[in-house]
This record gives structure tokens, sequence and C-alpha cells, in this order.
């Protein structure tokens, strides 16, 4: 299944950028950030700021992520928290990154608070993407990512909607975009009879 655009990143273009990380600087930080992030279809402004505490349940296979989203009212302590499905393959590398890490941040950096910053995350996946051959992405392509394997896999648009979320399916409906050459397939599978 292909996806719309080319800003959008496919499952074999995740795995090269995932390659090059491993020959980083900082290669287990760069891959969980990464891994993470497509994995739970985070925002950026979330995934610099995720916290041991979100895991705290991660061994029922749960992640309790907090919104950066703008519409909620507060500081980011204050906005609610959402639980999320972990996938499996993932979680022994998370308790492994956990033992290591020290304070409350899964990314620290230069900010005031501790964690990476935005454009410190940015950095990291786009000079990956380009690293790996398949030129510049956002780091919004993780999130996309994430958003349109779900919605493949499931055709299910308020699970989508819940996996990212979304407020309303409104937003959700660009998940649902299919490529020309999935529209040939499909009318081939129709058939003309």
């Amino acid at each position: 299944m292909g996806l719309p655009d080319s800003k959008y990143l496919r499952a074999d273009q995740l795995q090269k950028v995932l390659a090059v990380l491993k020959a980083g600087e900082n290669p287990d930080r760069d891959r969980m950030l990464i891994l993470l992030s497509s994995a739970l279809g985070l925002r950026v402004t979330e995934a610099v700021r995720v916290e041991k505490s979100w895991f705290r349940d991660i061994d029922k296979q749960w992640v309790w992520v907090r919104s950066a989203k703008k519409r909620h009212k507060g500081g980011p302590g204050e906005r609610p928290e959402e639980r999320l499905a972990v996938p499996k393959g993932i979680i022994a590398f998370i308790k492994g990154y956990m033992k290591r890490l020290e304070g409350k941040w899964f990314f620290t950096g230069r900010t005031k608070a501790g964690h990476m910053s935005e454009r410190q995350a940015f950095n990291v996946f786009s000079g990956a993407c380009v690293a790996a051959g398949i030129g510049h992405k956002s780091f919004h392509a993780l999130r996309h990512y994430r958003g349109f394997t779900v919605q493949s896999k499931t055709w299910d648009l308020d699970l989508t909607r819940r996996q990212l979320r979304h407020t309303s399916v409104a937003a959700t409906q660009r998940y649902t975009e299919r490529t020309p050459d999935e529209e040939k397939e499909l009318a081939d599978e129709i058939g003309w009879n």
C-alpha cells in the first residue's frame, strides 16, 4: 500500500532511517525518538517532552501521552493524558532505554526545562532522512506514517482519530487518501463485469 504524497514516509523508508541512526552520534536516543514518534503518532512538541512517567503501565502494553495540542488549557503539566497501546515489538527496547535514563525526560537537551528542543528533533530526523537517501522529510511525516498505517490496516476512521488524538474525524480524513496506483489495483480487483 503506497502513500499519497512524497512528503509521507513509507515503511521501507522508515527502516532506512532507523538503520542510518544506528551509526549516529547518539544512536539509542535518536532511534528511540523516531520509533516512539512513528509508533505513537507523536507531534514533535510531544516527542521532545516524553517523560518516564508516561510508561508507568508499559508492562500492560500502555503508554500515557500528554497532548501538546494548544486546544487544552493550562501548561504542559496540566494537559490531560491519553492512553495508547504500545507495539509489543518495541517494549524491550523502551525498557532497556529507560534503565539508563537519569531524570524525568526521555530525550534530554539544552532547553531551560532540560529536554530536547524541537529544532534538535527536526534535525535528527531530517538529517537521517537525507543520509538514508530519501530526501528531506518533516518530523510530522512520522505522525502521518502512524495515521496512514492504522487507517490502511483497519479502515476504521474513528480508531485512527483516537490513535492520533484528533478531536474531529474531519482532521483524520486525510489518512483515507489513496494513490493512483492503488486506485488502479482496486479497479483491477473489481473487474469489469
